[in-house]
């Protein structure tokens, strides 16, 4: 848990080699800091996390860089790692991906450099592959197996908890890109995977991934901003729930929280993180954690 944090502080990694490369030594890659005083650059992140492979790309936005440090960003396919935390309690490792784009452009009396990426976008749009696999293979050990051809992923079988199927005797082949070999698997026997900060993750579509502490959002511990229910026709069912908190980099996507609400305590419970999005500003108020976990009618 997180007690009574104060000085918030954004680092910004890049470089020098790309993600699928494995990044390369943080030592000599562009360092981008931020903590909200003058000595800081102004740092913004939007962060998006889904349990699937098409999640929206993540904005960092920086303020007012000079000529030759915007330059030296546009490099393409360069790893991008983000830690966030707090002076007192230490950065901690939010965000890892290649980048797509940066953008420079002005607002108002700013100078604004978007730097737009996706996680494992670089292993995923390189890794190539030719498989077949025997009648009575485990899907967990088609999972894996696939995994591993990812360029610059770590894959962990602790990571991938789906169930225990056997292929029959025609067993599975496939050739082309790893990502849609998996998403062929995927579709048919309803799991889901992605890769966050550079490890490969997949689970059943029905449970949450295991492993670590369960966060809690609640407003005794002052995380809490909203929560609300998501709410469908017909008769208005209820579908999942929307929790708004203050940042919390000890959620993740695929894995539960546990929701503690004073003002709807009817939706008081642990749910599982579909979607992630993380967003907050060194110069501003702006610091949220934003959850949205669906229920399987």
């Amino acid at each position: 848990m997180i007690e009574h944090p104060f000085n918030r502080q954004v680092e910004v990694l890049i470089g020098p080699l790309p993600e699928w490369k494995g990044g390369g030594e943080q030592s000599r890659a562009v360092r981008l800091f931020g903590d909200g005083t003058p000595d800081g650059l102004r740092l913004k992140f939007d962060i998006h996390k889904h349990m699937v492979t098409t999640a929206s790309p993540t904005v960092i936005s920086v303020y007012n860089l000079g000529p030759g440090l915007r330059n030296a960003l546009k490099k393409s396919g360069a790893q991008i790692a983000l830690s966030i935390g707090w002076q007192n309690v230490g950065l901690v490792s939010v965000f890892k991906g290649s980048v797509l784009a940066t953008v420079t452009y002005r607002s108002g009396a700013d100078i604004v450099t978007d730097i737009m990426s996706l996680a494992g976008y670089g292993g995923l749009s390189r890794s190539v592959i030719t498989k077949a696999f025997s009648g009575g293979a485990r899907l967990k050990d088609l999972i894996y197996n696939i995994a591993k051809e990812l360029q610059g992923v770590t894959t962990d079988p602790k990571l991938i908890d789906v169930s225990d199927t056997k292929f029959g005797n025609q067993g599975w082949s496939f050739a082309g890109l790893a990502s849609e070999g998996l998403d062929k698997l995927a579709r048919v026997y309803g799991f889901s995977w992605w890769i966050d900060k550079g490890l490969f993750h997949a689970v059943d579509d029905g449970r949450p991934l295991k492993g670590g502490s369960t966060p809690v959002i609640s407003g005794k511990n002052g995380f809490l901003l909203r929560a609300e229910p998501m709410l469908a026709s017909p008769f208005q069912q209820k579908t999942g729930v929307t929790i708004t908190s203050l940042f919390n980099p000890f959620v993740e996507a695929g894995k539960s929280i546990r929701l503690e609400s004073e003002n709807n305590p009817d939706l008081d419970g642990t749910y599982k993180v579909h979607t992630l999005r993380h967003d907050g500003d060194t110069h501003s108020s702006q610091w949220n954690t934003n959850i949205q976990s669906w229920i399987v009618l």
